[in-house]
């Protein structure tokens, strides 16, 4: 840890006079510059290992690192997890996010609006995208816009990759540069894909 990279107000805002933020003894929310919390009404960020939120090892397209919690939404980290400069967490009302403890590189996106688990020991690489929602609502009979993810323990997310809703990836997996993930892999498997065209009717969408 760069001492001098710690926005040292934060740290002392978020782990001793936020009351949205609970943490076991000696786990510690560590937000460095440019980095930040917000927590919305009824929210709740758990530590049960420490966080470092906003390191710069690696240069970001993003000025700022984010975790956004909106109403009545949980964040569990269950143990040391790293997140580095650029990367997004967004958990929408009453969504639920657990992440086990692993490390989260530059400029990945993280949004869930159900439930997204990710084991421990797990690397997110650079850019990867993980999200439970389309974003948009799809007019098509028996549509269903978002569905939970779980990831298991020690997967490896290789840069770029994404990972869609209603996935299940088992423990020590894989997937592979620009793998698009939308059902399940199971454990210690390596994933990877190539652009296929599928087309399906729609009614057409909205926002």
């Amino acid at each position: 840890m760069n001492i001098f990279k710690v926005n040292w107000f934060r740290f002392l805002k978020y782990n001793f006079f936020t009351k949205r933020i609970t943490r076991e003894k000696k786990k510690f929310v560590v937000p460095y510059w440019g980095s930040k919390i917000i927590a919305d009404k009824g929210s709740t960020l758990i530590l049960n290992g420490n966080l470092h939120l906003g390191l710069d090892n690696i240069q970001s397209k993003r000025r700022n690192t984010i975790i956004e919690l909106k109403t009545n939404s949980k964040f569990i980290c269950g143990g040391y997890l790293n997140v580095c400069k650029g990367t997004l967490i967004f958990v929408e009302k009453d969504a639920i996010l657990e992440i086990g403890g692993g490390g989260i590189n530059t400029d990945s996106f993280i949004k869930t609006k159900q439930h997204i688990s990710i084991g421990s020991g797990v690397q997110i690489s650079r850019d990867v995208i993980i999200r439970d929602d389309d974003g948009h609502l799809i007019l098509k009979n028996g549509y269903v816009e978002s569905k939970p993810i779980v990831i298991g323990d020690n997967v490896w997310l290789c840069e770029r990759s994404c990972v869609l809703k209603g996935s299940t990836i088992g423990n020590s997996v894989v997937v592979g540069y620009g793998a698009i993930i939308t059902s399940n892999i199971p454990d210690k498997k390596v994933a990877v894909n190539k652009l296929n065209l599928v087309t399906i009717e729609i009614d057409g969408w909205r926002k």
